[in-house]
């Protein structure tokens, strides 16, 4: 039986219907940011631990930056038959589209769905306008997100009936999550465009999906030295999330372990992992993942 926090079944039975909505498109969609970890907890090969994971409401799904029409059916007709309703949120300008359940009412509420998309080329555009959303298909905008190309990088494959919460009883229907490799090294790298708080909660994420796979640190090496053939583009990137991730974690008094402990010290029902123990877990992961070598 795992444990987390009764407040996540909500925000995973919105996340199980806008899955489904998705339809086709839910080939080339990812589930990011902070329900991964949980949903990771799940898996056949993941490790079992006895801490719970973070109390999130984000429901963050990634896709490319050009959805092709499938089935000839359009994403925001899918969406429209949906009971979920775009709501806009945020102070930017243009302002960033979510999606919210209509059970929740009019008022904007903790529990929507985001789309996000990876942010290509420039920050701003030609009149200078900082860029933070674009029509990824007729109708439906996404928010754009430096480095989120990783996470689209080598999914896995997961059953909806391996996630009780999601309340759904249809036997080889699957969504997608990022692998933990590129889970971890995009958690490292956005995190200079993050909040303080952010930055911190993210460290924590990264803790947590280590000691869920441990078992599993050489293939994440593996996989990630795989990523970095592909492209001079991606090379870049993973050598400078590996260079990053020793840094943060490089002594108990560093940022990395520092960080984590104050985040779990600060969360509802669980316990602080020491400094010692974060920054030994992280040591061990650099070395046995490969990643504390050139990639």
């Amino acid at each position: 039986m795992i444990e987390y926090p009764k407040e996540l079944d909500e925000s995973l039975a919105d996340l199980a219907v806008f899955l489904l909505t998705l339809g086709p498109y839910r080939e080339c969609a990812v589930v990011v940011g902070g329900m991964v970890p949980v949903i990771y907890r799940h898996l056949e090969s993941t490790n079992s631990v006895g801490q719970a994971p973070l109390t999130t409401f984000d429901l963050d799904i990634a896709v490319p930056e050009r959805l092709e029409t499938r089935d000839e059916t359009s994403l925001q007709a899918l969406i429209d038959q949906s009971g979920f309703q775009e709501k806009l949120r945020g102070s930017f300008h243009p302002p960033v589209s979510v999606y919210q359940h209509v059970r929740h009412g009019e008022e904007l509420g903790p529990v929507y769905v985001e789309l996000l998309t990876p942010l290509t080329g420039s920050t701003a555009t030609r009149d200078g306008v900082t860029k933070t959303v674009v029509e990824v298909q007729e109708g439906v905008e996404a928010q754009v997100i430096r480095y989120l190309d990783l996470l689209l990088e080598r999914p896995l494959a997961v059953d909806f009936l391996r996630i009780p919460s999601f309340g759904v009883d249809i036997e080889g229907t699957v969504f997608r999550v990022p692998h933990p490799a590129m889970y971890v090294l995009q958690k490292v790298l956005c995190r200079e465009t993050r909040r303080v708080a952010k930055r911190d909660k993210d460290l924590a994420y990264i803790f947590d999906v280590l000691t869920l796979y441990r078992d599993g640190w050489g293939e994440m090496g593996d996989i990630a030295r795989a990523v970095a053939a592909d492209s001079d583009k991606y090379t870049r990137w993973i050598t400078k999330a590996r260079l990053e991730l020793s840094s943060l974690f490089r002594s108990p008094t560093a940022d990395g372990p520092v960080a984590v402990h104050r985040v779990y010290s600060g969360a509802a029902g669980s316990s602080a992992p020491a400094e010692e123990t974060v920054y030994r877990i992280v040591s061990r992961f650099l070395v046995e993942s490969g990643f504390s070598a050139d990639i």
